[in-house]
């Protein structure tokens, strides 16, 4: 099974200023990070800074930007840095070193639910 991906941080580094004669609240870099994981348990992570300049013919007020707009930046540099490959080729060099793992009287038991008598 193939690895899979997911965008597990997305932080925005905020300032104000100025646009089109009004003070907005506005994302100067945005921190993005992505974690790949293994069927088998292996997992790799990668993140930059992703500098957004301001352009005030397509401004996005702060409070209106959404997880789209966020990721599709995300994307773009992910693409662009073959994040996914390196992912990859991180969880394949991982293999050669073990993982921790719980013996089986170290897991958690878990107790059935009794429900009360009426």
């Amino acid at each position: 099974m193939p690895n899979t991906y997911k965008y597990t941080r997305l932080e925005p580094l905020v300032t104000t200023q100025e646009v089109n004669g009004q003070q907005e609240k506005v994302v100067e870099t945005l921190v993005a990070g992505m974690t790949a994981v293994s069927d088998d348990g292996y997992s790799a992570y990668i993140d930059t800074a992703i500098s957004c300049p301001l352009d005030p013919d397509n401004f996005v007020s702060f409070n209106d930007i959404d997880e789209a707009w966020a990721i599709a930046k995300a994307e773009a540099v992910a693409e662009e840095k073959g994040w996914k490959d390196s992912l990859d080729k991180q969880i394949e060099a991982a293999r050669t070193r073990p993982l921790p793992a719980k013996f089986k009287f170290q897991e958690p038991v878990v107790e059935p639910v009794v429900e009360p008598a009426e």
